[in-house]
């Protein structure tokens, strides 16, 4: 009997230090990044960006230990946003070294940022999708497809 859980732990800031030591035995970590958010800051923070601090989390998730054998499976969320976004709020003013032009180079930009903070674990374990969560049907065929691809890490 397959028996699973999902634990949400987003948004709990100042619970980090302590979330990672409190799951054994992940089967996978599903990790949710709003891409449009280059531009957002959290009211207590002033200098990084709320894409910066998710960034920065996947990294720490990435390097640690106890989840190096753990398939991650990155989304890149907020597609839409981001597309109404790019031409009203350039994504130039916010990082300065994104010289693309296009949506596509902003979303290819912004993965390649994504990749680089997964470096640290393993490339075979390390799944990567763009998304819309707002979009049903297509959430859904990506979560079946996490699903799949879990039952072919296991056998």
């Amino acid at each position: 009997m397959f028996v699973s859980r999902l634990f949400d732990i987003g948004g709990q800031r100042v619970d980090r230090r302590k979330w990672a030591t409190m799951y054994d035995g992940l089967n996978a970590i599903l990790y949710c990044i709003a891409i449009s958010e280059y531009d957002q800051k959290y009211e207590d923070e002033d200098q990084k960006s709320k894409l910066a601090d998710s960034l920065d989390l996947l990294e720490q998730t990435c390097k640690c230990d106890k989840f190096a054998e753990t398939p991650i499976f990155v989304f890149l969320n907020e597609v839409d946003v981001l597309k109404e976004k790019l031409d009203k709020i350039p994504l130039k003013n916010y990082i300065p070294e994104y010289s693309g032009k296009t949506e596509k180079d902003a979303m290819d930009f912004l993965m390649n940022k994504v990749k680089e903070r997964t470096t640290a674990h393993a490339s075979n374990l390390t799944f990567f999708e763009y998304m819309c969560a707002i979009d049903t049907d297509a959430t859904a065929k990506s979560l079946d497809n996490v699903f799949k691809k879990l039952i072919s890490i296991a056998k």
